[in-house]
């Protein structure tokens, strides 16, 4: 090859990488433009759950014993135990009250 054909192709792969690099260049601002956006869209949702996790306790479960756990059917006796009581205390207030 004579220097005339290897600048000429030299040229040529310039002008190539210059087009490539224009082309990509007009192509960032959107790709850009499209960051920005997915950007602000998770802000908005990490600061929608934030806001939302500030208002609710999160409570971290913890292990009771068997014989230390609060159940439905004791709940049921205790309160049928306290009625029992209240009642005896109103049957004796009505009897103290028929002595007088």
């Amino acid at each position: 090859m004579n220097a005339d054909a290897m600048e000429e192709r030299g040229r040529r792969i310039r002008e190539k990488l210059l087009l490539r690099q224009q082309e990509e260049a007009a192509l960032m601002p959107e790709e850009e433009e499209e960051e920005v956006e997915e950007e602000e869209e998770e802000s908005e949702y990490e600061t929608n759950s934030e806001e939302e996790m500030m208002g609710i306790a999160m409570v971290k479960s913890v292990f009771v014993s068997k014989s230390e756990r609060d159940t439905i059917s004791e709940h049921v006796r205790l309160e049928a135990e306290e009625r029992a009581l209240e009642e005896a205390v109103k049957k004796m207030m009505e009897e103290r009250r028929v002595e007088t």
